[in-house]
């Protein structure tokens, strides 16, 4: 009689382990499908940036050499059109053009005009350097700079460890907090993954000392409660004086 208790109780646990195996393997799975659906999303971005990197709302820079038209060597901003407004051709839609492609296609509108067409072009992406900046405001940097040459363009952080102040935002959410790494390493506004629209932002309190706190803040608090505390003082003795010779 005791025979059957014990099989049914080796079943149960045997069909235990084999739910579990399921489930185990199931969520492996499912982890492992989300894993390279975030993956292909973030080549299909990379594509993207490869084949159109002329975004509205970015710019792009056009160079010539100075021996055939420098006039039109500069940074051109693209509206919600798409387009760009060039010297002597007018507007030009850009945004669906790769680099190269857009290359070629300048050269040859610049053809009738130009003896020796020979233009170059440089996608440009918006970076808002904001706070305690020399310089802040919006400014176009290509993606291939360093973090370097964006906070030079800034004219640097105004109070003396500045740069290890620095965090990157973008919208209203925290992107990264500590920025030092990526300056140290020079790595690429690109590759450290910044984006258009994104902000870069530093305190602008200029770090103080203890002494300077003291002599800013709290010497003159100081200074008017002993002026304060004379004051009545005086008044006090005058007082007392006045009542004595009564």
């Amino acid at each position: 009689m005791e025979q059957p208790s014990f099989s049914c109780r080796r079943l149960s646990v045997l069909l235990y382990l084999i739910s579990f195996y399921i489930l185990g393997y199931g969520s492996a799975a499912c982890a492992q499908s989300s894993v390279q659906a975030v993956g292909a999303v973030t080549v299909n971005d990379l594509q993207s940036e490869v084949q159109n990197p002329f975004k509205k709302g970015d710019a792009f820079r056009l160079i010539v050499s100075r021996d055939t038209a420098h006039f039109l060597t500069g940074i051109y901003q693209i509206d919600d059109n798409g387009e760009a407004l060039l010297p002597i051709v007018g507007n030009v839609k850009v945004d669906t053009w790769s680099e190269k492609k857009l290359t070629t296609y300048l050269d040859s509108l610049y053809l009738p005009y130009l003896r020796f067409p020979d233009l170059r072009v440089q996608p440009l992406m918006r970076l808002a350097l904001l706070g305690g900046f020399a310089k802040p405001g919006l400014y176009y940097l290509s993606p291939t700079s360093s973090l370097w040459d964006a906070v030079a363009l800034a004219g640097g952080p105004v109070r003396e460890d500045g740069l290890k102040k620095i965090h990157w935002e973008r919208g209203t959410a925290l992107v990264k907090g500590n920025l030092l790494p990526d300056l140290e390493a020079g790595a690429s506004l690109s590759k450290i993954g910044l984006r258009s629209g994104d902000q870069l932002w530093v305190t602008h309190v200029p770090k103080r000392d203890g002494w300077e706190i003291f002599q800013t803040e709290v010497l003159p608090i100081l200074s008017i409660s002993v002026t304060t505390v004379s004051a009545l003082a005086t008044v006090y003795f005058a007082y007392v004086a006045y009542q004595g010779r009564k």
